[in-house]
């Protein structure tokens, strides 16, 4: 194992010739290097004084849409979850963790990151999932209930996400000049999403005031498939 830390033992462990399917074993592909691409200091302030360390967790990767900025030639989907062993201040450190602490200290929800050809990072957003629910409209009353749960309309970058609607593990899919996303959720219907990004092109060619958000085309209303993380593909011909 330490001669392939990122393999952990997995070469020998799949070296018996039993207990694969038709006697194929799979095998095991070392990469030849590896870029991170996770988002630094990612230090968000859920509740008034309460700051969780989020890390994050299974990416989807597709490529950019064009006119997005000169650069953007990658984007990424990844979950954001503050429930990690990654620091000394993560929940699982810290059981005496009372309510309402402990409600913020589980909070997970999708970013969206944009990357350059050589994996630079060039900005990130959190996903809004849902504008007529996450989206505080102008001139309507906040809800003295939870401050939290909505954001002022135009965020944009790595403002404060918030606390309803959260969705996470998405899944993105490009077909033709668009980008499609599918995600995990609590309390919505599985369905297919178109993914909106905007955002400002710098001088060097990246990306200011990134913004994401989704709009639901296809949900799927059969009970069998609530709850499952879909995956979609597009055919040899186009469909």
């Amino acid at each position: 194992a330490a001669r392939d830390p990122e393999l952990y033992g997995a070469p020998s462990a799949f070296a018996a010739p039993h207990g694969f399917l038709r006697g194929l074993p799979p095998q095991v592909l070392p990469l030849r290097r590896s870029t991170s691409i996770d988002v630094a200091s990612l230090n968000v302030t859920i509740a008034s004084n309460f700051t969780v360390r989020l890390a994050t967790y299974n990416p989807s990767i597709a490529r950019a849409p064009p006119g997005l900025c000169p650069r953007c030639t990658w984007v990424a989907a990844m979950r954001g979850d503050a429930l990690h062993q990654c620091a000394a201040d993560n929940p699982w450190k810290r059981p005496d963790a009372a309510e309402p602490r402990s409600m913020f200290a589980s909070f997970k929800s999708t970013l969206i990151a944009v990357y350059d050809a050589s994996w630079r990072q060039l900005g990130w957003t959190w996903l809004i999932s849902s504008g007529p629910v996450q989206v505080h409209v102008p001139g309507t009353p906040v809800t003295a209930e939870s401050p939290h749960d909505r954001v002022e309309a135009g965020v944009a970058d790595g403002f404060t996400p918030p606390l309803l609607k959260q969705v996470w593990d998405a899944r993105l899919l490009r077909y033709g000049h668009r980008l499609f996303a599918t995600f995990n959720c609590l309390s919505c219907l599985p369905s297919l999403n178109l993914l909106h990004l905007t955002g400002d092109a710098t001088p060097d060619g990246g990306v200011r005031h990134l913004r994401a958000w989704s709009q639901r085309l296809h949900p799927i209303f059969r009970p069998w498939a609530r709850g499952r993380n879909q995956a979609y593909f597009v055919s040899g011909d186009g469909r």
